[in-house]
């Protein structure tokens, strides 16, 4: 098997004949890869990954020669070599900030050190899985690496979820231990008896002395040796365990190789360009997918990370200004909530070193679009297609955001993308149907569940039952989520198209359309209307608005005036809810 230094060797020189990694996706750079694949007997993707890795180590990423192909002494592609490395090569840089808190590489590497040791003593090991119920704080990248250098799975767990919620995750995941922020106590303490049971009272408080219960964080880690425990964790070895957001029914749990989120922190540092000088500012949840990874790959370039405890628009700004921020990601809601600031507010503050941002979870209205085009001048807009399962799909990039209006973009490094029909059968560019994905970065399977593994995959291919289509130059356009679809006299009904053309009318926030029962059309649509502050909405200017700009089938016949719609942690719009008082009652629920 050829080692990664040859891969490298070879990877580098290929890199001078097809040129950087964007230009290995032509037809050239594809040939060449496969060539060199077939003659070394390897995977065209190992090849790809190594010039990405290449590329990568150029812009200043801490690692040394990863293992590309599986065997020898080189460091293997896990996130323990990650902190590792950093430690190594910049040790007193600062990788994260929370408030007026700063933690050097050197310093999170070894209070992870310190916290693995502790918790082997506790008998936690490989293929365990820990709980954390968390909010945001430095203690979650800390409480990561230290089960990733052991071989745990840790396990995130939205701090919105009920506690009958949680409980089930813990439940689920066959948690051995459980990290909790002490501000969540109150939550916890109504199913403490049952998580006691299940974690063998391994309950580990963060930000607070603890109670008689349970066990301060900070006495916890002084307990282990800063030591790097050394155990023997390889890039196929489990990583962790990450339940769905379950915005069409009960979370599934999701498992990933290191390798597999390993790949996917590369494909986002090549995607968007990330170097070691970027500052980026996480304002998102870290227990959600997109948060995490993005913080992560900055960390992995030995970047900086500065952390938000819970989202607040202003202080998003203020943050940007102070800490002269280069990068973010935020879902639609965030970005609406900033723009939605008095005028005056946003003007006290610079933004000008915002350099790249990222959004996803949802589509960007039209509006909204131009809105944070216009406010961000300076910055590179993208937006991303993607799921827990697989990472970042598709990214639509800056210079078409205008161009390719809906669309999320072409297939992301590592990836690919096709639309099939009903029968398995791929569909022509422009038709519609289930969007498949294939990526070395995917779930290895859902935990517990081979029912649901096996209903999502095909022949290696992941499908969410997202509907698009694919335009001639291979573009993706998400058309809705299957299970969005609404059926009015017989004609499919995709509610997205109708909620991009309200959130245009210049007194409406945000919207989101249903199908609710209807005695003659089997469904009828209702649209739920977020006003802009001040705002009145009545239903035949909605009707006269979208005269016009969709077909008079597709416009909402009824509407409700709501103060907010309900949304997952992902930040995804809750449709289930929405639908369910409507549909209670009836036999069937098409």
């Amino acid at each position: 098997m050829l080692h990664a230094r040859q891969l490298f060797s070879a990877c580098l020189r290929l890199h001078a004949v097809v040129g950087c990694t964007k230009a290995a996706a032509s037809q050239v750079g594809r040939d060449s890869i496969h060539t060199y694949a077939r003659v070394r007997g390897l995977s065209a993707c190992s090849v790809r990954c190594g010039m990405s890795l290449a590329f990568l180590s150029s812009r200043g990423c801490g690692f040394g020669p990863l293992s590309l192909a599986g065997g020898g002494n080189e460091m293997a592609m896990t996130f323990g070599s990650l902190v590792r490395a950093n430690a190594a090569k910049c040790p007193s840089r600062t990788a994260i900030v929370f408030g007026q808190e700063q933690i050097a590489y050197r310093a999170l590497d070894e209070r992870s050190n310190r916290l693995a040791r502790a918790l082997k003593a506790w008998g936690i090991g490989k293929g365990d899985k820990v709980s954390l119920y968390l909010t945001n704080s430095p203690a979650y990248f800390e409480i990561f690496f230290a089960l990733a250098k052991i071989g745990a799975l840790p396990v995130p767990i939205g701090y919105r979820l009920t506690p009958r919620e949680m409980k089930h995750i813990v439940e689920h995941s066959e948690s051995k231990a459980l990290f909790f922020s002490h501000t969540l106590w109150e939550s916890l303490s109504q199913v403490r008896s049952d998580l006691g049971k299940l974690t063998g009272d391994l309950l580990i408080s963060v930000g607070s002395p603890g109670t008689g219960e349970t066990v301060p964080y900070d006495t916890f880690v002084r307990e282990g040796s800063s030591e790097d425990p050394q155990d023997e964790v390889g890039e196929d070895d489990l990583f962790y365990l990450a339940y769905t957001a379950g915005t069409t029914g009960s979370p599934k749990g999701a498992l990933f190789t290191h390798r597999a989120r390993m790949l996917s922190l590369v494909q986002i540092v090549l995607e968007y360009g990330f170097n070691r000088d970027d500052r980026f500012l996480c304002p998102g949840p870290l227990y959600h997918a997109a948060p995490f990874a993005f913080s992560f790959a900055h960390l992995m370039m030995g970047a900086q990370v500065v952390l938000m405890e819970h989202f607040d628009p202003g202080e998003v700004l203020r943050i940007i200004q102070d800490e002269k921020i280069t990068t973010t990601f935020m879902v639609p809601t965030m970005y609406n909530m900033i723009l939605s600031l008095p005028e005056d507010r946003k003007a006290r503050y610079d933004v000008s070193s915002v350099r790249v941002l990222v959004s996803a979870a949802a589509p960007l209205p039209t509006r909204l679009k131009e809105e944070i085009l216009a406010f961000f001048p300076g910055a590179a807009l993208h937006e991303f297609y993607g799921s827990t399962e697989v990472g970042i799909a598709t990214n639509l990039p800056v210079n078409e955001q205008r161009n390719r209006v809906r669309s999320v973009g072409l297939p992301t490094y590592f990836c690919e993308v096709k639309v099939l029909d009903s029968s398995g059968r791929e569909v022509a560019k422009g038709q519609e149907g289930l969007v498949y994905v294939r990526t070395p970065a995917a779930l290895k399977e859902y935990f517990k569940n081979p029912k649901a593994t096996e209903s999502s995959m095909l022949d290696g291919w992941f499908t969410n039952e997202d509907i698009g289509r694919l335009d001639e130059d291979g573009y993706l356009y998400l058309v809705d989520r299957k299970a969005d679809m609404v059926i009015s006299g017989g004609v499919n009904i995709y509610p997205a198209e109708i909620e991009d053309v309200l959130q245009k009318h210049p007194k409406i926030l945000e919207a989101a359309v249903v199908g609710v029962p209807d005695s003659q059309w089997g469904e009828t649509l209702l649209a739920f209307i977020v006003p802009r502050p001040g705002a009145e909405v009545a239903l035949e200017e909605i009707v006269s608005f979208c005269e016009g700009k969709i077909a008079r089938y597709k416009i909402p016949r009824k509407i409700q005036v709501v103060k907010e719609l309900p949304k997952s942690p992902a930040g995804k719009v809750l449709k289930r809810v929405l639908r369910e008082p409507f549909w209670k009652d009836q036999e069937a629920r098409i």
